[in-house]
């Protein structure tokens, strides 16, 4: 019941961060497109997974998914991980359901060389497994931590990480709702960065969003 009523609560939490137009159309993906540039981090608000909505309480953000956006030839693509990391079409990012179509881009101005880093580090993980254990560590990813490392390998450091430990909200959470995340697994002194983390570095500026 205490999971039940909590989830419920969660979601209602959630939907205050969307407006009446739930379904966005191609245009805001043709609108960014013309703006959009390898390295930029797009944020997304998934509601399809129990997952969610711990993310969200937990780290009192509308965001709970993160990709990392790399131009290749004419196209767009969005390296991200999920059960795995894999690159994915732009527009079937932006469409995933349970996302109502809302994403949010943010952007730290960097060198043709730093973006080059940044596409060049997330190619190279492509096909390593979700870490749903949350380790800090080179072996598998979880979305943020794949886009904050990206980031490193450029030598952009977008956001001190935090430990475990000092996000007691989301110990609680984890706790008490259904997720995927291997909390019991981790030490408390662990480092984590979630997605809403990705956008507190002052040099962090949004160029598109439709919320």
């Amino acid at each position: 019941m205490i999971l039940f009523n909590m989830k419920s609560a969660i979601a209602i939490l959630a939907l205050t961060f969307i407006t009446n137009k739930a379904y966005v159309s191609t245009k805001d993906i043709d609108d960014y497109k013309e703006v959009a540039k390898t390295g930029d981090i797009i944020l997304q608000t998934n509601f399809d997974t129990p997952a969610a909505y711990a993310l969200h309480v937990g780290t009192l953000s509308k965001y709970n998914h993160a990709g990392v956006v790399v131009r290749e030839g004419e196209k767009y693509f969005v390296y991200e991980a999920l059960r795995h990391i894999k690159k994915t079409p732009l527009s079937g990012y932006i469409k995933r359901k349970g996302t109502l179509n809302r994403f949010t881009v943010t952007r730290v101005e960097m060198t043709k060389k730093q973006r080059s880093k940044v596409a060049a580090y997330v190619k190279s993980k492509k096909g390593k497994n979700y870490d749903p254990e949350l380790n800090w560590s080179d072996k598998n990813y979880y979305c943020s931590e794949l886009a904050y490392k990206a980031y490193l390998s450029a030598g952009i450091k977008i956001y001190e990480p935090k430990k475990l430990k000092d996000m007691p909200l989301a110990v609680f959470i984890s706790k008490n709702m259904k997720h995927n995340f291997r909390i019991n697994r981790i030490s408390l002194d662990q480092k984590v960065v979630s997605p809403a983390d990705l956008g507190r570095f002052w040099r962090v500026k949004q160029v598109f969003t439709n919320y």
